[in-house]
């Protein structure tokens, strides 16, 4: 006995197959591109480095003077 759309389902795998491989490549595309955007240069971004300096300031890691002179550094960047 054959029913009639069990040849459909062996069609409709190789596609869902080939959409979940689209999907993978975008996902991998994308996250390679976050993670350049992210450090273009090897280095943190200046953002991020300045959130490490105000959270180093608050915690009294550094002086007023050491914060404001890297807080310019940063700046110039």
């Amino acid at each position: 006995m054959s029913f009639p759309f069990n040849n459909m389902l062996f069609l409709a795998i190789p596609v869902f197959i080939q959409i979940a491989v689209i999907f993978g490549v975008i996902l991998l595309i994308k996250k390679a591109i976050q993670k350049n955007n992210d450090h273009a240069d090897g280095f943190p971004s200046s953002r991020g480095a300045m959130r490490i300096l105000d959270e180093r300031f608050a915690r009294g890691e550094i002086d007023e003077i050491e914060y404001l002179r890297k807080k310019d550094m940063l700046k110039r960047q």
